[in-house]
């Protein structure tokens, strides 16, 4: 008679060593047999997860961490991991139950207590957000990270005065960490107005020239100041915002077909969520990553947008520009479809994680101007001395706009029916 639990053992065993040789996709694969061979097994499932992870499969290792907690409601670090899969994947109100979980059976766990203050502050519970950083502060009161979340809370909810302690003990504690002086910088221009945060942006830059957090509030600033033309150098929409149109899709007969493709994939995409908190968009949804090692027309699209971004680096008059996005690699694509139903829009925002961004337009109503991108307008609590220089584009199907990603961008509210389908994407170099 075969030992079933010994096989599944084996095959586990196996499939630590390939993912631990690097062989990630042989690894998944006999962990898989091994779960499928013994279901009673906690541990097999929780490695799978790990390793679904690693795959880039967070939908498949949401599964499994539940399938684990479901044979085992006792283990913390799997409420803890699911919590961070669920809120990276806009499930801010699971993410929530799961570090609440985690904090109960595991009071002195910081990180529970900093996620669930992550998805409070998401929530916009700014209150709880507050406590349950406070209660991770209490935990490691020399933690920059804890005192800057507790601070930027406190500074969110309007109370700048309370946030200034938190902030400027966050920088003490990390004064080579540039996102900690450019959030500093937010609160002292709240309290003090633009010339005093501008000292602090300078000292992010000059720690991180590239920051597109820091380019974009320093660039607002100097609009507040009336110092236009500086502003303008780094708001350069003439130089550094491209347009371009693809003309074919490989696979497919027409760019008509492949966008519709991805229409029907985007609005079906497992990870969609409507009005995701924390978000900007507002009157549609959106999904989580979209690109991946999957097969399909998001592949296609992924191979169209790194040629159209190979180019947009390739342009030698755009090299010598100060605030070109500078690429040191190949660099991750983070990609993500919005769809917006009719008064649909995005506030303005920028995309502090990548130095490249760009929007890749599949469906638009026929509605003018309406549903159109705007660049320019800073968000609050930014407010230029006079309406700020802006370039409004109205895109068409197979489109792609490329700009760097601290340019402040907007969608415009459209009326009537049809529904507008984007894809929007971020280069990331620090992964």
């Amino acid at each position: 008679m075969v030992n079933l639990n010994a096989n599944a053992a084996a095959l586990h065993q196996s499939g630590i060593q390939a993912v631990r040789q690097g062989r990630v996709a042989e690894g998944r694969a006999l962990i898989e047999r091994a779960v499928a061979a013994d279901r009673t097994s906690v541990q097999y499932l929780v490695d799978l997860a790990q390793v679904q992870i690693m795959s880039h499969d967070q939908m498949g290792a949401i599964e499994s961490f539940r399938r684990a907690l479901k044979l085992d409601p006792g283990i913390v670090p799997a409420w803890l991991n699911l919590g961070l899969l669920l809120m990276h994947t806009d499930r801010v109100d699971e993410a929530a139950g799961c570090f609440e979980k985690a904090a109960k059976l595991n009071p002195k766990l910081i990180d529970a207590h900093n996620g669930l203050g992550v998805v409070r502050q998401r929530q916009r519970r700014l209150g709880d957000a507050a406590a349950a950083f406070e209660r991770a502060a209490k935990l490691d009161p020399n933690n920059p990270e804890l005192c800057s979340n507790l601070g930027s809370v406190l500074y969110e909810s309007g109370q700048p005065e309370k946030a200034l302690p938190y902030l400027k003990k966050a920088t003490e504690l990390a004064p080579k960490h540039a996102p900690l002086h450019a959030h500093l910088g937010l609160v002292m221009h709240e309290l003090h107005g633009p010339e005093a945060g501008l000292p602090h942006f300078d000292e992010a830059l000059r720690l991180s020239p590239d920051d597109a957090r820091t380019l974009a509030t320093k660039g607002s600033a100097l609009l507040e100041l009336g110092r236009a033309e500086e502003a303008a150098e780094i708001f350069d929409h003439d130089a550094l915002l491209v347009t371009r149109k693809f003309e074919a899709a490989p696979g497919y007969p027409d760019m008509a077909a492949f966008n519709a493709a991805l229409a029907e994939h985007s609005v079906n995409h497992p990870t969609f969520i409507v009005e995701p908190k924390g978000r900007t968009t507002r009157g549609g949804g959106q999904t989580d990553q979209l690109f991946g090692p999957e097969t399909g027309p998001f592949a296609v699209l992924e191979d169209l947008i790194r040629g159209a971004i190979d180019e947009y680096f390739a342009d030698t008059a755009r090299q010598t520009h100060r605030y070109m996005p500078q690429r040191t690699g190949r660099g991750a694509l983070d990609a993500w479809a919005t769809v917006l139903d009719s008064g649909g829009y995005q506030d303005p925002h920028n995309h502090p994680s990548g130095i490249l961004s760009g929007v890749y337009y599949v469906q638009l109503p026929d509605t003018g101007d309406a549903g159109a991108i705007e660049f320019g307008r800073p968000a609050p609590p930014f407010s230029p001395k006079s309406e700020p220089d802006v370039v409004l584009i109205r895109p068409e199907p197979g489109m792609v706009v490329l700009f760097p990603s601290f340019f402040w961008h907007r969608t415009i509210p459209f009326p009537g029916t049809g529904r507008r389908i984007s894809i929007a994407f971020d280069l990331i170099m620090n992964r």
